[in-house]
């Protein structure tokens, strides 16, 4: 018993070992990938903004279900977000420091919380726990765009998951993180603010995102 117990014990630690070996170079390039489409939608200074988000939630039990999502953002003086989705309605206001909170229902449904999370773009970024396998090229809403394929281990649970990115500008155009499919698309370009004429036009955020529970 002791033998098959050690034997096993080998047997594990060797495919642990094998499972998170991956090529530094192909990690590097994940990487600069990530930070380039963080470079692209996120610009050097915050503009003010007003942004009125319509979703659609299709339910094969209840059918289909559509919400809003306003956020209003004044830089220096506050932000306003607002949020209606069936009998749920939030109003939350934010300024000086200073923050207040309307709502019809202690606990959020699960899509407005969705929604507000990749409003207008969720970016994301890798660390400790993601073991990249590779990088390749596929045909991505029309587009041949860059896919890092990798697993996200925590603890016993391994996660088979995928980043695409558009060559042509940079930005993260496909998201698969577990059970969750994230799709922007129609980047919009806009300066940042009042920066100076000459600052660099930066694509900002996905004014059509699509979210799938796989």
């Amino acid at each position: 018993m002791k033998t098959l117990l050690k034997s096993l014990l080998l047997l594990l630690l060797a495919s642990t070992g094998v499972s998170a070996a991956q090529d530094p170079e192909v990690r590097r390039e994940a990487l600069e990938l990530m930070e380039r489409a963080s470079a692209a939608s996120l610009p050097a200074k915050l503009p003010n903004l007003e942004r009125v988000d319509t979703f659609r939630v299709l339910d094969a039990g209840s059918g289909p279900r559509e919400g809003t999502f306003t956020r209003v953002v004044v830089q220096g003086t506050g932000r306003r977000e607002e949020a209606s989705f069936g009998d749920y309605h939030l109003a939350e206001v934010s300024t000086g420091g200073n923050l207040a909170t309307m709502k019809s229902h202690k606990v959020a449904p699960a899509e407005v919380e969705t929604v507000i999370g990749i409003t207008p773009i969720r970016l994301m970024r890798f660390d400790g726990e993601d073991v990249i396998h590779r990088i390749v090229t596929k045909a991505v809403g029309g587009k041949n765009a860059r896919c890092v394929e990798f697993d996200t281990i925590k603890g016993q649970k391994i996660e088979n998951n995928e980043f695409c990115f558009d060559p042509a500008n940079n930005t993260l155009i496909l998201e698969k993180t577990g059970d969750d499919l994230i799709e922007n698309t129609t980047f919009s370009r806009s300066r940042a603010g009042s920066s100076p004429p000459r600052s660099p036009i930066r694509l900002q955020a996905s004014e059509n995102s699509k979210y799938h529970k796989r």
